[in-house]
Formats: structure tokens, sequence, C-alpha cells
């Protein structure tokens, strides 16, 4: 039981991880993109 939650808690963990990270990199193009206009 104990080890089933675990695994579904990771897998879930694992999840939002992926997400924030493709958020994060979103962000980061988005930033870098605004920011190599402003240079120009």
């Amino acid at each position: 039981m104990v080890k089933c939650v675990f695994s579904m808690t990771l897998k879930i963990w694992k999840n939002s991880l992926i997400l924030f990270f493709n958020l994060f990199n979103c962000y980061y193009a988005l930033i870098i993109h605004s920011f190599a206009s402003e240079l120009k």
C-alpha cells in the first residue's frame, strides 16, 4: 500500500517537474528573445 502511494506520488512529482521544466524553457526563450530584440 505504502509502496503504491509512493510510486504514484513519484510519478505525479516527475510529471510536474517535467511540466515546470517545459514552462521554464518557454519563459527562458521568451526572455532571451525579447532581450535580443532590445539589443538590436
